[in-house]
């Protein structure tokens, strides 16, 4: 009877460090820093949800760029792991899809207009130009190094692209003041998204942050 017990202790105990879960795996890397800078995959369990940075390894997967994955994995906690280590093992169980994703173009517009002034900041591929039309013509291009492309494109995934359309501008002094109006614009492949006009300087929180790095790489 004992014995019974014992075995039926263990199997919980067991049972409590693993279980399995099916995991999506974008079709790219990112720059990502746990305890030193490296390449993160990038992963959700839902294909509703946002992509998250995936610092561990999974033991028997072999990541190639150019595809989305769908994955059963098997995840065991480790009783003493190692310092700065994962305390979680992840195994491969199976390859549930594997699909080869079409490279899609993207650009991004930020523009600004005012009867004094007019600029157009503008991110295609790697080619980040700042071209100012007035009061002073001048133009600045600069190739992005892959780091600054994989921390846009991680910001991008936390913008609802589909609902740029709809933000609400946080002020709208350029209606009345001559102030410079904005407009942000992304295309992706063949499917365009443009926010309102807004006032130069001042867009809707939800872009704020995306806005502000390109405005400190150009």
């Amino acid at each position: 009877m004992k014995q019974i017990i014992l075995i039926l202790v263990m199997a919980v105990f067991f049972s409590s460090c693993e279980e399995e879960k099916t995991i999506f795996v974008a079709d790219h890397l990112v720059s990502c820093e746990g305890s030193f800078p490296q390449k993160c995959m990038l992963v959700r369990e839902n294909e509703d949800d946002q992509w998250q940075n995936f610092y561990d390894n999974i033991e028997g997967f072999t990541f190639v760029e150019g595809y989305t994955y769908k994955l059963k994995v098997k995840i065991e906690k480790i009783a003493e792991p190692k310092a700065d280590a994962s305390g979680l093992k992840y195994t491969l169980i199976d390859i549930i899809s594997k699909t080869k994703t079409k490279k899609e173009t993207m650009t991004i517009r930020y523009t600004a207009n005012s009867r004094g002034y007019g600029s157009t900041l503008l991110l295609k591929d790697n080619l980040l130009s700042f071209d100012v039309e007035r009061p002073t013509p001048q133009k600045i291009e600069k190739q992005l190094s892959d780091a600054d492309i994989d921390s846009i494109a991680v910001m991008l995934h936390s913008i609802d692209l589909n609902t740029l359309d709809k933000l609400v501008p946080p002020s709208t002094a350029h209606q009345y003041d001559g102030a410079p109006g904005a407009v942000f614009a992304i295309t992706i492949g063949d499917k365009s998204y443009r926010t309102p006009t807004f006032d130069y300087g001042n867009p809707p929180e939800e872009i704020k942050a995306l806005i502000e790095k390109l405005e400190k790489l150009k």
